[in-house]
């Protein structure tokens, strides 16, 4: 403070100027060597104090705290130099918003979407002129909403203006909290991080089209916000977005005979696959014997109480009252066998004992103590019906590819890996034989339980013919 003051008595003197940068970067020098050693709280507090007059400490407080993952305190402490120390606010600013976008970016895709998407909402609107943040928000929520294949931080890290008096000096900020932290000391292209996975990217081309082909794809992920007390179903809207496109690009289904829902409700399942006095939309849709078609479910199973029947959970049920707010599986099959269709192929990512990944669906009733009613029935000769457990097991998550355990392989069986004989046609039971393979040995191994999927049908159908 004292030389500082000094130097302002007398502000030409060119060796008290070198003066005070050389004890501002020893200063810096050594909060950088505390931050090495892992005292990153003293460090931090000792260049919060210098920082009303020393420059370089206010550069090395906001960046530290960037970069050792404290972005929102890092920025709140540039906007408080907006008007004591508008330089040191113009110089940090630009690099601290792009270092928080880079890394709500990576957040999302480390599996932490909801997180990282509330977050740079919150920044966005706390910091409303600043439009590089709007637009990080805006790709995060756009990626969210569609499921975009790769996302990329709205521009490069800005090149450092470090202080050249004290590069001179020897102190080169950037360089050493690049070293402490990771990172390199600038890049010059803007960052491209993917949240696509080799499933979402690789889709092979079918050989043979399905122009009458009628396709219904739920997606039930959010099931939570309805207050409900029912865990969401992590990945089950990726999975649907993502099955959607394996049934254009590998089943030859014309979009346009898709019907697909997000988060559908006892409504949308009421309507699309109809009641017992009614027929469906699914119903209607179909050519009498020239529709195949293709039912792919993701989302919540349960048992009632009585173990009279499985039902699948609209995200607005009531799992306690689950005989009356979900849609039993026993109608469902009962109207898809109804259909007058050419084949039914039914795939249920769901699992239907009373349990999930995220926890049980009763709060009043052990799993254990469920009579559950096994998931999977004949529908008919040409028909391949696939659900992801057997009736007392859980499906699993598969975080490191954002998808589930079931329809990664499924997906993954889709592009030819369960082409046992290579002639690219992928029959029920390649397919059954790949995922009876797969499934159990992963989920030993990512969640430390059994999960068996269950097929029944003709197995010699040809669900897929590659190119």
């Amino acid at each position: 403070k004292g030389i500082k003051a000094t130097e302002q008595r007398w502000p030409g003197d060119k060796n008290l100027g070198q003066t005070v940068v050389e004890i501002e970067s020893d200063y810096v020098r050594r909060a950088l060597i505390l931050m090495k050693s892992g005292r990153h709280d003293t460090a931090f507090k000792a260049l919060k104090e210098a920082s009303p007059f020393s420059s370089p400490a206010a550069r090395a407080w906001c960046l530290g705290l960037a970069k050792s993952g404290r972005g929102a305190q890092a920025m709140t402490a540039a906007v408080s130099f907006q008007r004591s120390q508008p330089a040191v606010y113009s110089e940090v600013w630009d690099e601290l918003v792009v270092l928080e976008s880079n890394r709500l970016f990576a957040d999302f895709r480390s599996g932490k979407e909801i997180a990282a998407m509330t977050e740079a909402k919150t920044i966005h609107e706390k910091y409303p002129a600043d439009t590089e943040l709007k637009i990080t928000y805006d790709k995060l929520f756009e990626a969210f909403a569609n499921d975009r294949q790769d996302l990329v931080v709205a521009r490069a890290i800005p090149q450092a203006k470090t202080d050249k008096a004290s590069v001179a000096a020897g102190l080169d900020i950037e360089g050493s909290l690049s070293s402490i932290y990771g990172g390199s000391k600038a890049a010059n292209t803007a960052v491209s991080l993917e949240i696509a996975v080799d499933q979402d990217k690789n889709i092979r081309r079918c050989k043979k089209k399905r122009p009458y082909g009628i396709a219904v794809v739920i997606g039930n992920c959010r099931y939570a916000r309805q207050g409900k007390n029912i865990p969401d179903v992590k990945y089950a809207d990726r999975d649907a977005v993502v099955m959607k496109k394996y049934l254009i690009k590998s089943l030859g289904f014309k979009e346009k005979n898709i019907l697909f829902y997000k988060d559908a409700t006892s409504s949308d399942l009421r309507t699309v696959f109809g009641t017992m006095t009614a027929k469906g939309k699914l119903f209607n849709y179909v050519r009498e014997g020239e529709s195949e078609v293709f039912v792919y479910y993701a989302g919540h199973g349960s048992p009632d109480r009585k173990g009279r029947d499985s039902f699948l959970v609209p995200v607005d049920a009531s799992i306690d009252y689950i005989d009356t707010t979900g849609y039993p599986v026993s109608q469902l099959y009962i109207n898809l066998m109804t259909l007058p269709a050419k084949s039914l192929i039914v795939v249920l990512d769901a699992c239907f004992s009373g349990d999930s990944a995220a926890g049980k669906l009763f709060d009043n009733i052990s799993p254990a103590m469920l009579i559950n009613v096994d998931p999977v029935r004949e529908l008919g000769k040409n028909s391949f019906v696939l659900c992801g457990a057997d009736k007392d097991q859980v499906c699993t998550w598969y975080p490191d590819m954002r998808h589930s355990l079931l329809t990664y392989y499924f997906l993954e069986g889709l592009q030819g890996r369960a082409d046992a004989d290579r002639d690219n046609k992928i029959s029920g039971n390649e397919m059954a034989a790949w995922l009876q393979r797969e499934v159990p040995y992963q989920a030993r191994i990512i969640a430390n339980r059994e999960q068996n999927p269950l097929v029944k049908g003709n197995l010699k159908m040809i669900l897929a013919e590659l190119k």
